[in-house]
């Protein structure tokens, strides 16, 4: 079984800038792209305009002037297919960025495509986003990340908060539910994709489709005991969902796909989604 992985991180106060360079394979972190990885693909959105020329001046700000206890970063990382081709990939993660991100949060998104154990491939995204809201106001940097001002917004910082229930306080099981909840929006997007791929078929069970672990378990159960598991399912979606955070989920089985190594620059195109105006660069080829 192949493992799929989807998880939410947050940063603190000095760890923005260090991690941006991480995710864009910059610094010292390029010498991993000697040792057969691939930075698949890159990109940036919703930048002000005193960063839009160079991310890392946004994340160098967050560090220098976000509050001390402050988060500075929020970053989804999650396992993308590997039977889907890389350009395909790129519209994915664009679609995931319309739908979780849209024009609200200034972001930064690399693809990364080391080798697995198997020898295959094993591509990647890391989503850096900044919790700040953009609005209608522009703002220095020493501005921007101050405390906002709900009385003359303009004279604070952005206001910060992520999700349909940002600025709230949530408890522990409030958030266990919401990264549940942005799990299965990812499924149903990947689901989608393969679909059109060919790679499964529309609401089955196709040999690629991506699901839950707990579906698999229930799937598998029921197909060899069906007596035994009719009076167990509702008991295993309850333990299902009072799994912590970051438990992960799981691709069926799929046939091998010739494994992609790193090349030439291929390709530079313009991905447009919903609004979205990001330059997008593919760094991958076929082995021949």
């Amino acid at each position: 079984m192949a493992i799929a992985h989807l998880c939410v991180s947050v940063g603190k106060k000095g760890m923005v800038a260090p991690h941006a360079a991480y995710i864009a394979r910059q610094g010292r972190h390029a010498a991993r792209l000697g040792s057969g990885e691939k930075l698949e693909a890159i990109g940036i959105g919703n930048m002000p305009a005193w960063a839009a020329h160079d991310p890392l001046e946004f994340w160098s700000a967050s560090d220098l002037h976000e509050r001390k206890r402050g988060t500075t970063y929020r970053e989804i990382s999650v396992a993308l297919p590997r039977e889907l081709p890389p350009a395909v990939r790129v519209a994915l993660v664009g679609e995931l960025i319309e739908n979780e991100i849209g024009m609200v949060h200034a972001y930064q998104w690399a693809i990364h495509n080391p080798l697995a154990l198997d020898g295959r491939d094993q591509p990647h995204l890391h989503l850096m986003l900044s919790e700040r809201r953009r609005d209608a106001f522009e703002r220095a940097p020493n501005q921007y990340f101050r405390r906002f001002n709900s009385g003359s917004p303009e004279r604070g910082g952005a206001r910060k908060g992520f999700g349909s229930r940002a600025g709230q306080r949530l408890r522990g099981n409030e958030r266990a539910a919401e990264l549940q909840a942005l799990r299965a929006r990812w499924q149903d997007l990947v689901n989608r994709y393969l679909e059109r791929a060919g790679l499964a078929q529309p609401g089955g069970q196709g040999l690629h489709r991506l699901q839950r672990r707990g579906q698999l378990r229930e799937q598998t159960a029921a197909r060899e005991h069906p007596a035994q598991t009719a009076g167990l399912v509702g008991a295993q979606r309850s333990a299902q969902r009072a799994q912590p955070p970051g438990v992960g989920e799981q691709l069926v089985d799929r046939p091998p796909q010739q494994p992609l190594r790193a090349g030439p620059l291929d390709a530079a195109l313009q991905l447009r989604a919903g609004g979205l105006d990001e330059l997008v660069v593919l760094h991958a080829r076929r082995a021949g």
